[in-house]
């Protein structure tokens, strides 16, 4: 039997009331939850749920929907019943997935800003379209591997897939665009806990970025300096991802010139150290 199924029908309580206290207790339900209760429940299609429960509940406004294969229960029974948390619907988007990049600094308790968005990161196969619900926007993000250096964490007594720390700071790293940008990146990381080198080396490798490489080194040897939450990274360390790196000279950001990084042959964009120290 699945994990779910508590549910013996009584006299006392209907089967209809049973499925909407299943739906509280989920708050978020995608079709793959709806298809394994409706056969190992009801010995049903999912066509029958829907028909013969869930438009019901959704008239009797129990159900709220989310978009197609993404319901959410509302509890008619609380006067200011809340939208579940961001996490818990983009958790429930896709089957395999992950939470990253900003949405990864939030659940670690690092990012430095509020963000309406969730990013949840899934194979090509997986893509959706963005869409919104309440005040929060859902982002698909396509990568190529949803399983190395995931973690599940409970997020409001709700499991979910991150990104594992390591992976996160690599993952910022190369796309600070969905992370607000490069200064919340760097302030975001400096209390980023739990990055590990060789899990770093490990994700670097499933990119091949050259330019990834020298940022990930360049921010990583400026945070050591910096951060407590980096005092274990040690020269060794930045000297093997040093020689990961190719031999020519680039740019942090292309066509952006500045300061010259002789050991990760690295061009900065003039004041980028000031946004680290918060100067301006």
């Amino acid at each position: 039997m699945g994990m779910y199924w508590d549910m013996e029908v009584t006299n006392n309580i209907t089967l209809l009331e049973k499925i909407y206290a299943f739906l509280l207790r989920r708050k978020v339900v995608n079709k793959y939850e709806f298809e394994e209760y409706a056969n190992e429940v009801l010995n049903k299609d999912i066509n029958y749920l829907y028909r013969k429960f869930i438009f019901k509940l959704m008239k009797q406004g129990k159900v709220d929907r989310i978009r197609n294969g993404l319901y959410i229960a509302k509890n008619i029974y609380l006067e200011n019943d809340e939208v579940p948390n961001k996490y818990l619907i983009g958790s429930k988007v896709r089957r395999h997935y992950y939470l990253g990049y900003h949405t990864a600094l939030e659940i670690y308790g690092c990012a430095q800003s509020v963000h309406h968005g969730c990013y949840t990161a899934i194979d090509v196969k997986s893509r959706f379209k963005r869409f919104t619900y309440g005040n929060y926007i859902f982002h698909p993000v396509v990568v190529n591997d949803v399983e190395t250096e995931i973690y599940r964490r409970i997020v409001d007594n709700y499991p979910v897939n991150v990104s594992s720390p390591s992976r996160t700071f690599v993952e910022c790293i190369h796309r600070p665009d969905l992370c607000v940008g490069y200064e919340e990146v760097y302030k975001s990381l400096e209390s980023l806990g739990g990055v590990d080198v060789d899990l770093v080396i490990l994700v670097l490798s499933m990119y091949g970025s050259d330019l990834l490489i020298r940022a990930v080194g360049f921010f990583l040897e400026d945070l050591a300096a910096r951060s407590p939450y980096y005092s274990h990274i040690e020269e060794q360390d930045l000297k093997r991802i040093q020689k990961l790196m190719g031999h020519n000279r680039t740019y942090l950001i292309r066509g952006q010139s500045g300061e010259y990084e002789e050991r990760w042959k690295l061009y900065i964009p003039e004041g980028f150290r000031e946004l680290f120290l918060g100067v301006r």
